[in-house]
């Protein structure tokens, strides 16, 4: 093995390790945020938005200072807002985004950068504090949190052991399909496992949902990938040994929690309840 290719597989080695660390980590102190719930586990998702909110500014402007202050502060105040309540959580995010475009047109920067940044991240601080929120809330987190994992460790394991056709060979050349298909399966035995601690869920029903939103993740994860590669990044940040950034690390997160949410909304207003009423699964 010449000189370059031991370098290339050492390099491989230690950005497995650090990842392996860093999950193990963080892990414990998510789960228990997430447990917690209440204040704790808002102004937690309060903190990871807003950097993800910096990298998202990253990414599309090489580092605009304002708009990364404006669109934390308004992250910040949507975690607020959803904590009070989806009445409040979402009266905020509609008037986020009118504010964030009107300060685009303002500032004379481009709507993607500061209104297409709030938007998504924004519905995603909206979505998963009103989830935790309600009945049944910390399980129905625990199954999104599982599914997207498990989509990504499935999807890297069959990915790495099958390969075979390329799934976004030019936005993302390491998926495949048979990664896809490993994340489907994967997601599918989180919601078969889920399926016992929901009570008004069917196994049947969350094994579906489950493979649906291993689709969405990757989903979120090609998009993420687009946008770094049409900007020339490799990484949204670096706060995250061996992961990158908390973009990298979330991209099907935000995908899949704002599907779960819109969901719930879906079936609330089937049951004929207002857009005030609690959510329930």
């Amino acid at each position: 093995m010449n000189q370059q290719a031991v370098q290339t597989v050492g390099a491989a080695k230690g950005g497995l390790k650090s990842r392996f660390i860093t999950a193990i980590l963080a892990l414990p102190v998510v789960l228990l945020i997430l447990w917690q719930g209440g204040l704790p586990f808002s102004a937690f998702i309060a903190i990871v938005c807003v950097i993800m909110g910096i990298e998202w500014i990253n990414i599309l402007s090489k580092g605009d200072k304002f708009p990364k202050i404006l669109l934390s502060g308004l992250l910040v105040l949507t975690a607020l807002a959803s904590h009070d309540g989806f009445g409040s959580g979402l009266g905020f995010y509609i008037f986020g985004i009118l504010f964030s475009i009107g300060m685009s047109l303002l500032l004379g920067v481009k709507l993607s950068l500061l209104s297409g940044g709030f938007a998504y991240i924004g519905a995603a601080t909206l979505s998963i504090i009103l989830l935790r929120s309600i009945d049944n809330g910390l399980w129905l987190v625990f199954f999104v949190f599982w599914v997207v994992w498990a989509t990504d460790v499935m999807a890297y394991v069959f990915g790495k052991t099958i390969g075979g056709p390329k799934l976004a060979p030019v936005i993302s050349p390491n998926k495949t399909w048979a990664g896809l298909l490993g994340g489907v399966i994967g997601a599918a035995i989180i919601g078969a496992a889920v399926s016992f601690f929901l009570p008004n869920a069917t196994l049947l029903s969350l094994v579906v949902f489950g493979g649906i939103l291993a689709v969405i993740s990757q989903i979120g994860d090609l998009f993420e990938s687009s946008l770094k590669r049409k900007y020339e990044m490799k990484d949204s940040g670096g706060i995250l040994p061996g992961h990158g950034g908390m973009l990298d690390r979330l991209d099907g997160m935000l995908a899949v929690v704002i599907a779960v949410f819109l969901l719930l909304i879906a079936r609330s207003f089937d049951k004929g309840l207002t857009a005030d009423a609690v959510l329930v699964w």
